[in-house]
């Protein structure tokens, strides 16, 4: 099974890229040598320790038959099966007759004693039998001119077998040549597998400089962000500052502006008073009190004087506009006229008091004016002059006071009072007029005005406060304007600075992007690159897998042919039973070959599947979990993903590296151990051929326990023997089938034997160093296999006497039957009743039906039809065409044949 996880190798792989990973594998191979040698010779004692102590474990997958036909047969006190019935598990169990031998032993006594009774009671029937044979000889001497065209045929059938030698021969060869080829695959591979992981060292070292640039790019990134970040905290503060400046701005507009409403309202009341000035100067102008109001006037002016002369530096600060100038002049004005309509009541008032005198004089003195009224006129005439010297004074004062603001505001606080006072003076004339009684309400008039004076200076004064505090107040807002101005013209240029320097940061920033961009798209097509590397090591990972898979299915095959051929001989050795006892010594060698080759195939077993094995070992240990595939992370620009990534596929590729070099390791060991075998049955077979063992049968004095079994196994090799069953038809129609059945016997094996080429080929494949001794092992089995034909050869010289008496049903149907036969138990005991209730005239059918393998079965016992033919691969060859309708010959007879041949 091809593993999910990896890719399947491309078909169109080229023959160079196959041999740079040969080279590569095989550097491997030699590095893991070096590093771990000693554990290869370790592993095969332990395997060799674990087949000699027969664990159960080591055969898991498709070698539990003889685990199982073991217990059986020491549990079971029953013998094993016929072989016509249940060969497979014979075949399977790897122990001849000396391990039923040995089982036996460990049974009943009365069992073996029985046998023993069995066993002789045969023999009997076999000196019968060959005292027939020697009857049957003279007619054999006339038979012999009809047996020279089979002797051609045969002749013919060898020079065939010869060829078909030759022809393996040549396939050994390709199969050698086809291992070189591998082998200089598995060194390419080798070579691009040191190749990938170079270019690995240096992807991981390019991967190292591009982590190292872009943690330098991601510090200058942060550190840029760092001060963009302190830019814009300087920014909001600076921007605070602004509306925090801006809104102080509006503050002191807004301040301005109550001011200026403040400005506006003293302004009215300033208005005010100057209507109440001239109220009080209307008042002053009365009749009694104008000396009082002239006097007052004076002190007045010359506080005007002292008061202007103090209030002229303030006033030159300021700027006078002509339109207040223009209304002082109108109100002046109105002042002028308000004083020539007082003058005119005083008149009135004058008149008035002339016509009341007039009339007391009248009443009193009937004629001319008197004294005090020419002084009152006189004063008059005086308060007039200086009213007029007044405005004369007071138009000069005006005139020179136009430019100073604080001059006319008192001008118009004083006219304000003044005209207050004449409107006080104006509703004292209507008192007066109404109650001219009583002058003590017009003192309090007078000085209720002087109250009221008083009041207006005070009022004047704090106003002047006022103003003055204003102006103060002013300029220091116009400071604070000016300086909040400065500090917004500084804050400007360093906000342009900020700018500038953000500009320049911004810019660095895009440039160091950029360079992060590029790197980015470097370490892509890095990564790119690696993809495309891990894929073709995972390529040719499968590559070798494959090729090794190959390799460990022609290894089964090559095992199952083995067992075939050990079955075949394992039947070969029964049929060799039953001659008669002066041949045990070749029946004992042939036994004892089997016995190696039972040996052999365990051990070739247990190496072909050396996984099975070490899964016994690994168990305890724990199974190795297969590494998962590498995936390639969507978030590529992330570089602690990529570098985990990174370092997975490191991991990934130090392991297949390892696994592979295990693999290696274990297939160098399983060669070694090849060696090892094959050298090992090369002295085994020549110690066996000098040395060969002996037959024990059972003693005499055993009970008769469990008769049946000793029935059957003697049924196996004597079933067809006994002389009711012999067929009636003349020995002259049996002769062609017999010897078509020789021919058939040698084909058989002759192929037999070069399969055993063949597998030793192919074990000499995995293994190189050691081809020589597989040949020197191939050659020696030649020999042995010319010595096994001199032995039968000499056997049949022997055994002519009995050939005659002997039928063709004494060849057991084992030997026809495939050694993977599949089946139950159940069916197995059937078919061995069905084989102890056959009648004569079945056998002979059977006989006929276990002539040809390839053919069907014409045996009418309906339990034989589950057997199920072998694989096509696994089949005999067809039987060579025979000359005429002969049958075959039988065993000794072939024999004989090849003695007069020879």
């Amino acid at each position: 099974m091809w593993p999910p996880h990896l890719p399947r190798p491309s078909a169109g792989m080229s023959e160079q890229t196959r041999r740079e990973k040969v080279a590569a594998g095989k550097k491997l191979l030699q590095k893991y040598q070096q590093r771990k040698g000693p554990d290869g010779p370790g592993e095969s004692k332990k395997r060799k320790k674990t087949k000699k102590g027969g664990n159960p474990k080591t055969n898991t997958t498709g070698d539990g038959h003889p685990t199982e036909g073991a217990t059986r047969d020491h549990a079971d006190p029953r013998p094993p099966w016929p072989l016509g019935t249940g060969g497979a598990a014979l075949g399977k169990s790897g122990t001849g007759p000396s391990h039923t031998r040995a089982m036996d032993g460990g049974d009943q006594h009365p069992e073996l004693a029985h046998d023993s009774a069995k066993f002789l009671r045969l023999c009997s029937e076999i000196q019968q039998l060959k005292q027939e044979k020697e009857a049957l000889q003279d007619r054999q001497g006339k038979e012999l001119e009809t047996l020279a065209c089979a002797h051609e045929a045969l002749r013919a059938e060898l020079q065939q077998h010869q060829l078909s030698a030759q022809r393996w021969v040549e396939e050994k060869l390709d199969l050698q040549a086809a291992l070189a080829h591998l082998q200089q695959e598995a060194q390419e591979t080798g070579l691009e597998q040191e190749g990938l992981t170079s270019r690995l060292q240096a992807a991981q070292q390019r991967v190292e400089e591009l982590e190292t640039k872009l943690s330098a790019v991601s510090t200058t990134q942060s550190e840029t962000e760092l001060n963009n970040l302190e830019l814009r905290k300087a920014l909001n503060r600076v921007t605070l500052q602004l509306q925090q400046k801006s809104r102080n701005c509006e503050d002191l507009e807004d301040e301005n502006t109550e001011l200026r409403d403040r400005l506006d309202a003293l302004l009215t009341q300033k208005a005010n008073m100057k209507i109440q000035l001239n109220k009080c100067q209307r008042a002053l102008v009365e009749r009694a009190e104008l000396e009082r109001q002239f006097k007052s006037m004076r002190e007045l002016a010359t506080t005007f004087k002292l008061e202007r002369d103090s209030l002229e530096e303030d006033l030159r600060v300021e700027s006078c506009t002509g339109k207040k100038a223009r209304q002082l002049l109108e109100e002046v004005g109105r002042l002028r006229e308000e004083k020539e309509q007082g003058a005119r009541q005083v008149l009135e008032l004058e008149g008035e008091l002339v016509e009341l005198r007039e009339q007391l004089a009248d009443l009193h003195r009937p004629a001319g004016p008197s004294q005090a009224e020419q002084q009152l006129q006189a004063q008059a005439l005086q308060l007039q002059k200086e009213l007029e010297t007044l405005e004369e004074h007071l138009h000069l004062q005006v005139e020179e006071n136009q430019s100073l603001r604080v001059q006319s505001l008192e001008q118009q606080q004083r006219l304000w009072l003044l005209e207050k006072k004449a409107e006080e003076w104006d509703q004292h004339a209507e008192d007066r007029r109404k109650i001219l009684e009583t002058m003590e309400r017009e003192q309090e008039t007078k000085r209720r005005t002087l109250v009221c004076n008083r009041e207006l200076n005070e009022q004047l004064a704090q106003l002047q406060d006022a103003w003055q505090r204003l102006s103060t107040e002013k300029e220091s807002l116009a400071g604070l304007l000016h300086a909040e101005q400065q500090e917004k013209k500084h804050l400007q240029e360093k906000l342009e600075q900020r700018e500038e320097t953000f500009k320049e940061w911004k810019e660095t920033a895009e440039s160091k992007h950029q360079e992060a961009q590029e790197l980015q798209e470097q370490s892509l097509a890095q990564l790119q690159e690696l993809r495309a590397t891990c894929e073709q090591h995972l390529a040719a990972h499968q590559q070798l897998s494959a090729e090794k898979e190959a390799l460990q299915q022609h290894l089964r095959r090559q095992t199952q042919r083995l067992e075939q051929l050990q079955q075949k001989q394992v039947q070969s050795t029964l049929e060799d039973r039953t001659v008669p006892p002066k041949f045990q010594d070749t029946l004992t060698c042939l036994e004892a070959t089997r016995q190696e080759n039972a040996q052999l195939r365990s051990q070739l077993r247990l190496l072909t599947l050396p996984r099975e094995g070490e899964g016994v070992s690994r168990g305890d240990k724990g199974e190795e979990v297969a590494p998962p595939a590498v995936t390639v992370p969507e978030d590529i620009d992330n570089p602690h993903t990529m570098w985990d990534f990174y370092c997975a596929a490191l991991s990934m590729a130090e392991s297949k590296k390892a696994q592979l070099s295990r693999e290696l390791q274990e297939q160098q060991a399983r060669c070694e151990g090849l060696a090892h075998l094959a050298a090992q049955s090369q002295t085994e077979l020549a110690r066996q051929a000098l040395y060969p063992k002996t037959w024990h049968h059972g003693a005499p004095g055993e009970g008769e326990q469990d008769s049946q079994g000793p029935r059957k196994r003697l049924k196996i090799c004597f079933t067809y023997d006994l002389p009711g069953q012999v067929d009636q038809q003349s020995p002259a129609d049996d002769l062609p089938r017999r010897c078509s059945l020789l021919s058939e016997r040698i084909s058989a094996m002759e192929e037999e034997m070069v399969s055993c080429e063949q597998q030793m080929a192919v074990l000499g494949e995995l293994q190189c160093e050691k081809d020589e001794r597989v040949r020197r092992l191939m050659q020696e089995k030649t020999e042995k296999k010319k010595e096994l034909q001199g032995l039968l050869l000499r056997l049949a010289g022997q055994g002519t006497e009995a050939g005659d008496t002997r039928p063709a049903t004494a060849l057991t149907p084992a030997a026809e039957t495939p050694a993977d036969l599949p089946g139950s138990e159940e069916t197995v005991v059937e078919e061995q009743q069905g084989f102890e209730e056959e009648q004569p005239e079945d056998n002979m059918e059977a006989e006929q039906g276990e002539a040809g393998v390839s053919g069907p079965s014409v045996v009418d016992n309906p339990t034989l039809e589950h057997r199920v033919p072998p694989p096509p691969d696994l089949q005999q060859p067809p039987e060579p065409a025979a000359p005429g309708s002969e049958r075959p010959l039988p065993f000794f007879y072939r024999l004989t044949q090849m003695m007069s041949l020879t």
